[in-house]
C-alpha cells in the first residue's frame, strides 16, 4: 500500500511540473498590456512579444532566467529591444552572428514582488525584432541556460523552483489582405 501511495503522490508531483510554461505571444500593435509598453509598429517591422508564463504554484515572483537562440536575419542580430516587463531587467544577448548565425538571448529579471498565481499567465518579459516580410525568426530554448523561474511561497516563506516548458517557436511576419502587416 506504501508504494502504491508513493507512486500515486510521484504522479501527481510530475504532472505539476509539467504545467508550468513559456512561450512567445505576439503584442498586437492596438493593444495595451499592464506592465509591458507595446512598442509593436508593423510600419516600421517592429514587432514584439512578450514571454507569456504560467506557473504550477502560487507565489511572489524572486526571479527568472532563460536563455534562447534565435537565427541572425541576413547576418545582423533582429533584436531591437529586451526586458523584464515586471522586476528589475537582467538580461544580455550574445551576437554569434559571424561565427554561428545565431543569437543566445537571456531574458532575466531579479528583484521581485509581483504575486503570480497557479494556472493564471502573466507576461514576463518583452522582446521586440526587426522583422521583415519573407524573414522568419526560430526560437529555441538554450538547454545549457535553460528556462527557470523562482518564486517565495505565500505559506511558509520557502523558495519554489519551476523549469518550465517550452516549445520552438517561428515568427514571422504576416500581410492581410490589405498589405499590412500584423503579425
Amino acid at each position: 500500500m506504501i508504494r502504491y501511495l508513493t507512486f500515486i503522490a510521484l504522479l501527481f508531483s510530475s504532472l505539476a511540473l509539467y504545467a508550468q510554461q513559456m512561450e512567445w505571444t505576439f503584442m498586437h500593435p492596438d493593444s495595451s498590456y499592464e506592465n509591458c509598453d507595446n512598442n509593436t509598429d508593423a510600419e516600421a517591422n517592429m514587432l514584439c512579444y512578450a514571454l507569456r508564463y504560467t506557473a504550477a504554484e502560487s507565489g511572489q515572483l524572486a526571479n527568472y532566467t532563460t536563455g534562447f537562440f534565435i537565427n541572425c536575419i541576413d547576418g545582423e542580430n533582429p533584436i531591437l529591444s529586451n526586458s523584464s516587463c515586471l522586476i528589475s531587467d537582467n538580461s544580455t544577448e550574445i551576437n554569434g552572428c559571424d561565427e554561428a548565425s545565431k543569437i543566445l538571448m537571456n531574458c532575466s529579471g531579479n528583484s521581485g514582488a509581483v504575486e503570480i498565481i497557479q494556472n493564471i499567465p502573466v507576461l514576463l518579459h518583452m522582446v521586440c525584432f526587426e522583422l521583415t516580410p519573407g524573414n522568419q525568426l526560430e526560437i529555441s530554448t538554450d538547454e545549457i541556460t535553460g528556462l527557470t523561474v523562482s518564486l517565495i511561497s505565500r505559506n511558509d516563506g520557502n523558495y519554489i523552483f519551476e523549469r518550465p516548458s517550452f516549445s520552438n517557436q517561428n515568427i514571422a511576419p504576416q500581410i492581410t489582405s490589405v498589405g499590412s502587416k500584423i503579425k
